[in-house]
């Protein structure tokens, strides 16, 4: 027999997105004959849990769990504490994160749990996209953090949150205080194994996205914020040789102005040694940035493990309703 399957999905108010999707979620499990335990974390929303919310009657979705949380934290803290959750319930099996509104196919869940399982296990799968399907402004600011990414960080961002994940892992993630900042990005930071599946995104079942553009640069900042150190280093390197390269050239147009007999414009002059010292006091700014990132790393950080009981309001189950 195949090992569980944990479901794991944030939702903000989202009710009736996510009463489709866990219907669509026991429908493309039924050809596998798979089994799987839905949890969703309520990121402490506004509308209460509908009435009649929970009147399923599902063949493959054994039970549907709902932790609630205190107050909201946003998406990537909201799965923060989903993990711990299920990691403190020694669930096994593998943990599926996947978002509540349908975007994340109930169908290419199952091509994900496919490859994870034919990989003996040992790899996390996530999702890729093929092509983004949101509107010209979010594809527009999406781009430049991806562009962002790829020059302060050094590599090119290609997944999101739909993942399957190993329950071994599990035991890395909620120690890293990484993860309840981005999920995905801890993962890579951490250095975890893993692999891509290419997916294509699905259409909102019902609604409509709370993804504001604050809460998208807020988002895109986070991934990057979990590389602070390799970000601060880059940075510093980069204005230490701009600043090498001016001053090289400016010693060289010095010496052949000096060579040639005519001496330099003052205006020339000011701007290049203001130039000079400019660059200089970034370099010293990024260096001090550096030091603090680095010596931050030694000390008390969010440990999801040890700090999400703080967070978490209520854990209990509604599938079955007698349960």
């Amino acid at each position: 027999m195949a090992e569980e399957l944990h479901i794991l999905i944030p939702v903000l108010d989202d009710w009736e997105a996510l009463e489709i999707l866990i219907t669509d979620i026991d429908q493309a499990l039924q050809p596998r004959g798979w089994k799987a335990v839905v949890q969703i974390v309520d990121d402490g929303g506004e509308v209460p849990l509908p009435a009649g919310f929970g009147g399923w009657t599902l063949a493959n979705v054994d039970r549907v769990d709902i932790l609630r949380l205190r107050r909201n934290v946003g998406h990537q803290r909201a799965i923060c504490l989903g993990l711990v959750a299920l990691y403190q319930r020694r669930v096994g099996g593998l943990v599926a994160v996947m978002d509540g509104d349908g975007q994340d196919r109930p169908e290419d869940l199952v091509r994900l749990v496919d490859a994870c399982r034919d990989g003996g296990g040992r790899q996390i799968v996530f999702g890729g996209r093929r092509k983004r399907s949101e509107g010209v402004v979010f594809r527009l600011f999406y781009h430049a953090f991806l562009f962002l990414h790829r020059v302060l960080v050094g590599f090119r961002v290609q997944v999101g949150n739909f993942s399957v994940v190993p329950f071994e892992f599990l035991e890395t993630l909620v120690v890293t205080s990484e993860t309840w900042n981005h999920y995905a990005a801890a993962i890579f930071r951490t250095n975890l194994p893993r692999r891509i599946v290419l997916t294509a995104r699905g259409e909102r079942s019902r609604g409509h996205s709370r993804m504001s553009l604050v809460s998208l640069v807020s988002h895109g900042l986070s991934a990057i914020a979990v590389w602070s150190d390799v970000v601060g280093t880059r940075m510093l390197l980069a204005v230490s040789v701009s600043s090498l390269l001016l001053a090289g050239s400016a010693g060289i147009a010095f010496a052949f102005h000096l060579g040639s007999g005519q001496p330099l414009p003052d205006r020339l002059i000011l701007l290049g040694g203001l130039l000079i010292v400019i660059l200089f006091q970034a370099v010293l700014l990024c260096f001090v940035l550096v030091l603090f990132m680095l010596s931050s790393r030694s000390g008390l950080n969010f440990i999801p493990l040890r700090d999400a009981a703080w967070y978490v309001s209520q854990s209990c189950t509604i599938y079955p309703r007698d349960a």
